[in-house]
Formats: structure tokens, sequence, C-alpha cells
């Protein structure tokens, strides 16, 4: 028996379509969602909440300053943040080098010229710092945290230049071919006796005449002064590593590398001391990152032949004496590491 096909009253929906707002029974047809026309429009006409708005006049914002910046402006910011990271992890070199780029192009910015003596007193460039704080004088600083930074290093680097008096004490002997005296450094030290300055060019004097007990009792003393005098360490690293007092010749080394993790003297002369104790490979591991730092350091030059030729790779050792032949100024420190390499100087473990 075939279904009956008529449909009952009951399944029939009657109710009138009405607006979901306001009750109207004027639907504007077109729209899932029924509603009049008035009802419609009022409901278009929604108020932005508030933080909507400031959201996208931010990002209009920053859409007109990108517009507005040359892509130099944005290398300038790229460096100054590089810069920044580089100071916080006292890598002074890379510090320096981008604040450089900056202060190339506003030169008259107090606050990147006195970050930039900062990082240029820690890379040993007194000539920029110099420059700089010539510069700098009677100039306003609002940057208070560098403000004390620079003052604080403006004292300190007095040890670093010689004084009017020490000067004077050593204009006799400019032109001597001996020299100045000890007895002449000894004397002023007696009279000038917080003199650093005085007592970093005796043992400097001293290590030249390879009397390194004499240079190194010096430097304890200097740095007894000044403890963190970046000469003094670097020297006595050399005094001691000659005296054959490696652990201390390290300790040196890293008291200069707290202050500066890319200073190449001290990168190197720590590698020096590494591979007379026979730790070859982590010697050349430290002069290769000196030289990454600085392609054209004659002491790290000489450091990274020596490294070569404890470490047999001889022909790597031969490019960089090759090379020395053609350069002047590798000549002198190249000396020392050929004295090595040929065994007229004892270093390291075979």
């Amino acid at each position: 028996m075939e279904q009956s096909s008529q449909i009952t009253q009951e399944s029939v929906d009657t109710t009138p379509v009405v607006c979901l707002k306001c009750g109207s029974t004027q639907i504007l047809e077109g729209y899932a969602n029924p509603l009049c026309a008035d009802c419609r429009t009022a409901l278009i006409k929604y108020r932005v909440p508030a933080g909507i708005k400031l959201f996208a006049a931010g990002i209009l914002g920053l859409l007109v300053l990108a517009l507005a910046l040359s892509a130099n402006d944005f290398k300038l910011a790229f460096a100054l943040a590089r810069a920044e990271k580089a100071e916080t992890a006292k890598k002074h070199l890379t510090a320096q080098r981008e604040l450089e780029k900056v202060q190339s192009a506003v030169p008259n910015n107090t606050e990147v010229a006195a970050r930039l003596m900062i990082a240029a007193f820690y890379n040993g460039d007194l000539n920029t710092y110099g420059q700089l704080l010539d510069k700098m004088t009677g100039k306003n600083l609002d940057n208070e945290y560098l403000l004390k930074q620079v003052n604080d290093l403006t004292n300190e680097v007095e040890a670093y230049y010689p004084s009017q008096a020490f000067t004077k004490a050593m204009a006799p002997y400019e032109k001597s071919p001996n020299g100045v005296p000890d007895s002449t450094y000894r004397n002023f030290i007696i009279r000038q006796p917080g003199d650093v300055y005085a007592r970093v060019a005796y043992a400097s004097e001293c290590v030249d005449k390879e009397n390194n007990a004499r240079a190194d009792s010096i430097l304890k003393d200097a740095l007894a002064i000044s403890p963190t005098h970046i000469t003094a360490l670097l020297l006595r690293s050399i005094t001691l590593r000659e005296l054959n007092q490696l652990d201390a010749s390290i300790r040196a080394c890293d008291g200069v590398l707290a202050q500066n993790k890319e200073l190449v003297m001290a990168l190197s002369s720590k590698s020096r001391t590494l591979l007379k104790k026979g730790e070859h490979n982590v010697g050349l591991n430290l002069a290769l990152q000196a030289e990454a730092l600085d392609t054209n350091s004659p002491y790290n030059k000489a450091t990274l032949a020596i490294a070569y030729h404890l470490n047999k790779n001889f022909k790597s050792r031969d490019a960089i004496l090759k090379m020395s032949e053609s350069d002047s100024t590798l000549v002198p420190g190249m000396a020392y590491a050929k004295d090595v390499i040929s065994g007229k100087i004892k270093f390291g473990k075979p």
C-alpha cells in the first residue's frame, strides 16, 4: 500500500517573519538574518572600541615612519643595536666598529661619541679616545650612566699617558743609543711612587732586555696600584710565560679578557701560553679566533705560525712565513716565531 503524499497542516510553520531587533515585519530581503532596513543600518554603524582605534593608529604611525626613513637610517639603527649588544657582552672591538658607522653619520651626537670613547679605551685605541675626549670637552651628556663611565675612565686613563714630570725626566735620553738608564727609571719611581705609566714603561724596557724577573716585579707593583691596567696585565702575561709561570700568565690574560673579550693581543698572548703548556689544539683555536677579529695583527700572525708549527700544519705555517718576507710589519714578531720553529727557543711540548 502506497504511503500517502498528503502533507498535514501540523508540519507547516505559519509564524510571520519579523525583525530580530524591533519586531517589524518590513524585512530587508537578501540577508541571512531577518532585519528591517533601519535596524540593519544602525547595526552596521557600531562603535569601534578605543583599544582597536589606538592599535590601528600605532600601526599607521609605524608605516608612516617606515616610509619616512631611508635605507641608510635602517642600517644605522641596526648598527646601533649591534653595538649595544656587543657592549653588554664586553665585545668592544665589535662595538667600536659599529659605533664608528653611526658616528660618521651623526658626528655631533654626544651619546654616540661617549660610547665610542669607552669602546676605544678598552681596545687600546688611545688615539681615537683622545680625539673624542677633546671633542667632548664642554659638551653636555644627559645620560647619567654614560657620564659616570666616561668620568671614571678619564681618571683611569691618566695611567696610560706620560706625566709632564716623566717626559721631562726622560727627555735627555731621547736620542741616546743606549736608551734610558735603569737608575733614571728607579730614581723617578722613588720620587713619584704613584706613577703607573712610569712603572709600565720601565717594565717594558726590561722585557726588551730579556730581564723578565725584574720586569715582572715592577709590573706586580704597578698592578697593586691599578689592578685592571690593561697594558700592565698584557706585559705581565709575557713575563710570566717567559718565567714558565704558565697558569699565572693565563690569569693575567683573563684579567684583560674580563674587560674586553675581543682584545686580540690578550687572546694571542693566552694562545701562546696554552701552546707552551702543550695544549696545542686549544692554542691554535684561540689564535684563529684572534685572526678572525683582526687579520693585520703582527703579534698574532707570529702566534699563528707557532701554533701551526706545533700542530704539525707545516703548509699553513710556511704560508705565513712566506708572507712575512714581503711585509715589513711582520718581521720583528716573526723573528721570535722563527726561533721557536727552529728550536732555538724551547717552546712547549714537542
